[in-house]
């Protein structure tokens, strides 16, 4: 029984923290790639959406961007402090134009994807405080 325990011990995964990472990625065409979010998705189902996710304990923040952007879209970012936008709350955002590889959603969590421009994003519908980071982001605006 010892062993048992000490090897789901081992092999337990890391848990979420409540602090969320948010990449915001634009492309060469100065826009934003947003995902929206599942109708099976228990908070802001439907809604717009940045890539990005819960940070897990002891996940810097950067690769957590990292990993949630892989696990979403598929696509592979290299973050660093410096691309840091904003932290707001228990948000952490980073920006970037850097990235490679095809889009490919996790249909559990997005069901489709579109590079916007500022003007569709004032359009679509998303979570408190998402839209003006994009804002800002987009023209280059500081905190």
């Amino acid at each position: 029984m010892k062993y048992f325990n000490l090897w789901r011990e081992h092999i337990k995964e890391t848990k979420d923290t409540n602090r969320i990472v948010k990449v915001i990625i634009i492309n060469d065409d100065n826009k934003i790639l947003v995902l929206q979010r599942s109708r099976e998705v228990k908070k802001y189902s439907e809604y717009w959406d940045l890539p990005g996710g819960h940070i897990k304990e002891k996940e810097r923040t950067t690769v957590a961007g990292e990993r949630e952007t892989k696990e979403e879209t598929n696509l592979d970012i290299a973050l660093s402090e410096t691309d840091k936008f904003d932290i707001y709350k228990r948000l952490t955002y980073y920006k970037t134009n850097d990235f490679q590889g095809k889009i490919k959603l996790d249909k559990n969590e997005h069901t489709s994807y579109k590079w916007a421009t500022l003007k569709e994003i004032e359009d679509l519908k998303f979570a408190p405080g998402t839209k003006e980071r994009v804002r800002r982001a987009l023209t280059n605006e500081n905190k």
